[in-house]
């Protein structure tokens, strides 16, 4: 949402993309257990340099 993304359901979408996620589970590593998402990312090609930017910035901080 942060970048600038209106939800509806389980897809989020903007004037320059949207993310759709497809599956959520858990899964099991050693005694760890995470929530997996698969998520669809479609994005404009002439917005995808902008998108990546930001989006690994979040991406790399866990959402923060």
């Amino acid at each position: 949402m942060e970048l600038g993304g209106i939800s509806e359901g389980k897809t989020i979408k903007s004037e320059k993309w949207t993310a759709e996620i497809l599956e959520e589970r858990q899964i099991q590593i050693g005694r760890l257990r995470l929530n997996a998402v698969l998520v669809k990312i479609e994005v404009c090609e002439e917005n995808i340099k902008e998108f990546l930017e930001r989006f690994r910035v979040k991406f790399s901080r866990g959402g923060g």
